[in-house]
């Protein structure tokens, strides 16, 4: 479980004694970062795609400069 300051933004996997380890502020909230597996899926294929076109459009580029 993750957590993160209010005051501070510190982010951490473990409090010390209920307080933040940073500032020694008693403000914080959990940070639950739990992703559907169909979503990264989506993610890293719009990445892979928009990484292709981007060194598409530079080996034109270049191309078009020689």
């Amino acid at each position: 479980m993750s957590y993160k300051c209010s005051d501070c933004s510190y982010k951490g996997t473990q409090l010390s004694q209920g307080y933040c380890p940073a500032c020694g502020s008693p403000c914080y909230r959990r940070i639950n970062r739990v992703y559907r597996e169909e979503d990264t899926k989506r993610l890293s294929t719009l990445k892979i795609l928009l990484l292709i076109s981007l060194w598409l459009s530079l080996a034109y580029l270049v191309y078009e400069k020689l």
